[in-house]
């Protein structure tokens, strides 16, 4: 029996409009997909209605110290500085050490926008990398630039933990790793006792570690902003491609009930 793909969602606490997108989602795809919240806060309780309809979901709830004391932490610190455990060092922790059995993982932070349910399995069906990310930027010379402060941050990062050139970055709001790929992430990790920053982690591990990857162009559309506009709108979508940011949950929902209707 072939193994699922799992799709892990990062979040706050879980919203009903993306608990409602990937119900239906599993309705199609549940023998060969498995849905994950991950979340920030562990104060929220999760509501008994959740539970019965939304049961094919799992949500997940894990404690900053049980990840922190295997070295999940720190991974947003560059941007989140009073925040040392995120749900992205608990997604990394969880799927490291929890549950394993998958074939691939892709990790979306929740304010990207899938179109339609059959957006992700398509790619899935045309790529078999162990790496698919909407960037592949690399860095020979470790140098830094004055007009891009992100760039910077970049730089400084590596630099301050010593890591060797060249280096990779991308944004990582929406990608896809694979099972083999996540454990020599994983000890990378527990080399280093904390995690390297998203945004340059996987990216430098796969280049000094010849790991084969792609750059879907389903993926072009995931950026830190829009231009002009500083978000997506829904005459900018097309259905097969994932889309950063769109924020406002609502908004999304708005999106795809337009995009159901223009398909009828």
């Amino acid at each position: 029996m072939n193994k699922k793909n799992f799709i892990s969602i990062l979040c706050k606490t879980p919203d009903e409009i993306h608990l409602e997108f990937w119900k239906q989602f599993l309705s199609k795809y549940k023998e060969n997909y498995s849905i994950f919240f991950i979340c920030d806060d562990n104060e929220f309780i999760i509501p008994p209605f959740f539970r019965s309809e939304y049961k094919d979901i799992n949500i997940i709830q894990l404690l900053d110290k049980e990840c922190s004391d295997l070295g999940y932490r720190k991974s947003c610190y560059a941007t989140i500085k009073n925040k040392e455990v995120t749900s992205w060092d608990k997604c990394l922790y969880y799927f490291n050490h929890i549950n394993l059995d998958y074939n691939y993982l892709w990790i979306l932070e929740d304010d990207v926008f899938i179109p339609t349910i059959d957006a992700i399995p398509n790619i899935d069906m045309k790529y078999y990398n162990d790496l698919l990310s909407p960037q592949f930027v690399i860095n020979t010379e470790g140098i830094s630039s004055k007009k891009n402060r992100w760039t910077n941050l970049h730089v400084n990062i590596m630099k301050d933990s010593n890591i060797s050139l060249p280096w990779a970055r991308s944004m990582a709001c929406a990608i896809r790793l694979s099972n083999s790929f996540l454990k020599i992430v994983n000890q990378d990790i527990q080399d280093r006792k904390e995690v390297l920053f998203i945004e340059c982690i996987f990216f430098t591990i796969a280049l000094h570690k010849n790991i084969s990857r792609a750059l879907p162009p389903e993926l072009a559309s995931i950026l830190w902003k829009v231009k002009n506009s500083g978000a997506w709108s829904v005459h900018d979508i097309n259905i097969r491609n994932l889309y950063h940011p769109v924020k406002y949950a609502p908004s999304q929902a708005i999106y795809r009930d337009k995009i159901n209707n223009e398909k009828k």
